[in-house]
């Protein structure tokens, strides 16, 4: 039976009783102890934030919108088939040969939560503890610093769009050797977790770039070094000293210099 705009309405009433965070009703008064507020635990030096709500009415919550969205898709689908067989039945001349499929999804609206637990899984993986935790230990410290964050327990999921954009942000302003990561659209939150842990590991970064010498410099990438002489056992020597941390940048374009080559002394 194709769905009326009555219906509709009635469906769309149904799910605006529970808030865009989809947990908790926005109809009725406020209980006295304001469920679904924040406690804060003390310890000596630490501070935690406790949810008190209920972890079980969330799911049943959670459950009840996700069916009321199924079952408006499911109706409204219905009469969009209903008007489609209408619609070629008043002129099937111009639908000669042709055929129509359409399909409408129904989702219960996003409140920016599980986008923020991607912020904070991809920031935590981009550091040296977080390189070297384990996902379930990654997961209790986000939760422990956001209660309210939907736990992402599925790590071998390609990310979201806006996740792997935010990825990419956060890649190049890291220091190194989380820097170096390469990512691709099809990317995980294992595969991120993975190249993270390998690099933080072999506690070395592969530069691929050109070295030119000349007879009194070494251009290595975007930088340069004076040659300098140093003697030994009655023979001298052309050396150049460079410091580990001038190699791990060499990535980075120079702001100082224009023309993208930066001049470091010989020591």
């Amino acid at each position: 039976m194709p769905l009326s705009p009555a219906k509709i309405k009635a469906l769309a009433a149904e799910a605006e009783k529970f808030g865009p965070d989809l947990r908790y009703p926005t109809s009725g008064e406020a209980d006295d102890d304001d469920e679904g507020g924040y406690e804060i635990e003390i310890e000596p030096g630490v501070f935690h934030f406790v949810s008190t709500r209920d972890p079980e009415a969330d799911a049943q919550e959670r459950t009840a919108r996700l069916k009321t969205a199924f079952r408006a898709q499911r109706q409204m689908n219905a009469e969009l088939k209903q008007w489609i067989k209408e619609k070629i039945a008043t002129d099937p001349e111009s639908f000669k040969g042709l055929k129509a499929i359409g399909n409408i999804q129904v989702l219960p609206r996003s409140d920016g939560r599980t986008r923020r637990t991607y912020e904070q899984i991809i920031q935590r993986i981009l550091t040296p503890d977080g390189a070297r935790e384990t996902q379930a230990a990654i997961n209790a410290h986000i939760q422990r610093s956001n209660p309210e964050s939907p736990s992402l327990k599925d790590w071998t999921k390609s990310m979201p769009k806006f996740a792997i954009e935010s990825l990419r942000k956060k890649i190049q302003a890291s220091e190194a050797p989380f820097n170096q990561i390469r990512i691709t659209s099809k990317t995980t939150l294992a595969d991120l977790h993975r190249k993270a842990a390998r690099m933080l590991a072999k506690e070395g970064v592969e530069i691929k770039t050109t070295i030119l010498i000349t007879h009194d410099r070494v251009f290595i990438g975007n930088k340069s070094w004076r040659i300098g002489t140093t003697t030994a056992s009655d023979r001298t020597y052309r050396r150049v000293n460079i410091r580990v941390d001038s190699l791990l940048n060499l990535h980075k374009p120079s702001v100082r210099d224009p023309v993208g080559l930066q001049e470091n002394p010989i020591g």
